[in-house]
């Protein structure tokens, strides 16, 4: 969560609550105390960054938090109001399949008045920024993550109330142990694909084996502490060992996650980096969004044009002395044409958006042919010389 939205999210769910317990005292002064460290820990930050880029501010704040709110037309992420009920399903699996048990046990822990408070919060922390998210036109997934710490709460709550009210909960049953089962044969699946097909290495797009063997002990480790679970006749307990039964898996998540499902424009990394002494030693640079950025990023290089697509990087390349490395998709065989006369440059961008401005107008003559052309999967660098101008 970035700038002030999380302020708003804090205050979207402390203040109903505060309302709700009638602490009309603790309402007029809590607020300041974090508001005033916030505004002291980012002024020297805020201050630096205005006077180095003087439209930030008004893009950060009037763009990305107020437009995206309230523009309903051509804004960032527009997605449906409905748009985080199957989100907030998603988000909260494996809990999501535990929930029906656990709204059996939440009316038997409303009776606890220990817990009246937290789950008056829990209540408040989840409905109002839920309420607040769905009314935005602009919609990203993972604005509901700080959700999930009540969700977890409540479920675990509800849960243990109900373990504790239902004893046949406590006599484990073929059905109960399904789960188990299941994980089981996904992790010897697993080993056979491994073993038996190249799955695992066009899945993660090397290291397959050693990751298949991770994720088939992740899996299995989540099945015994599954069957560790069903065993517990202690509510707290059996809840504790099924909070820890997917947490191997959600830690090697970083590593499991299949390689060929992210888009090398998004990850541009190793491809800028297999080829870093060919980019290192391109006089100029013209790249889209978001290899601009990595190439910034990896090679410390910032002598660079941005071509086709300058995304959100239009801000602080949109004004002087900035603006002529700002270069619209239009625009960009002319200053192409331009930069022929100054030396030999690169273009770096998917061959999928490049190929069709730059192939027409090297057909026509308005380019010369390029010098060189490496290609990825996804990414392409084309090299031009500055020896051969053609004529307009």
């Amino acid at each position: 969560m970035k700038g002030p939205l999380a302020i708003v999210l804090a205050a979207l769910a402390i203040g109903p609550w505060l309302l709700w317990e009638r602490r009309w005292r603790d309402l007029v002064l809590i607020p300041w105390i974090p508001l005033l460290f916030a505004a002291l820990a980012v002024l020297p930050w805020g201050l630096a960054i205005h006077e180095r880029e003087p439209g930030f501010w008004r893009t950060f704040i009037w763009v990305e938090h107020v437009q995206r709110f309230l523009k309903p037309d051509g804004n960032q992420h527009a997605e449906p109001w409905w748009f985080y009920l199957p989100v907030i399903l998603v988000a909260a699996l494996p809990w999501t399949l535990a929930v029906p048990a656990a709204l059996g046990g939440l009316p038997v822990a409303a009776g606890d008045v220990r817990l009246r408070s937290w789950r008056r919060l829990s209540i408040c922390w989840i409905a109002v920024p839920f309420l607040f998210f769905s009314a935005s036109s602009g919609k990203l997934a993972t604005y509901l993550v700080p959700l999930l710490p009540p969700i977890a709460g409540l479920i675990a709550i509800g849960l243990v109330r109900a373990f504790e009210q239902r004893p046949w909960f406590e006599r484990p049953t073929r059905l109960q142990h399904a789960p188990a089962l299941v994980l089981l044969l996904l992790a010897l699946s697993t080993v056979v694909a491994a073993a038996a097909t190249d799955l695992p290495e066009r899945v993660w797009l090397g290291g397959g084996i050693w990751r298949s063997a991770v994720l088939a002990g992740a899996l299995a480790t989540w099945a015994g502490f599954d069957l560790k679970a069903i065993r517990e006749r202690d509510g707290v307990r059996r809840v504790l060992w099924m909070g820890l039964s997917p947490a191997v898996l959600l830690a090697c998540f970083p590593i499991l996650y299949p390689s060929a499902l992210v888009p090398e424009s998004k990850a541009p990394s190793a491809f800028i980096l297999e080829h870093r002494a060919r980019l290192e030693a391109a006089p100029t640079i013209v790249a889209t969004e978001q290899i601009a950025i990595a190439i910034g990023c990896e090679l410390d290089r910032y002598d660079k044009l941005i071509a086709l697509a300058p995304g959100e990087l239009d801000n602080g390349l949109g004004h002087a002395p900035e603006e002529r490395r700002l270069v619209s998709g239009g625009d960009l065989v002319e200053r192409l044409r331009d930069l022929l006369a100054t030396g030999p440059f690169s273009v770096v961008g998917q061959a999928r958006h490049l190929d069709p401005v730059l192939a027409p107008a090297i057909e026509n003559g308005l380019l010369p042919a390029p010098t060189d052309r490496v290609e990825g999967p996804r990414l392409v660098i084309v090299e031009f010389g500055g020896d051969d101008v053609p004529q307009r």
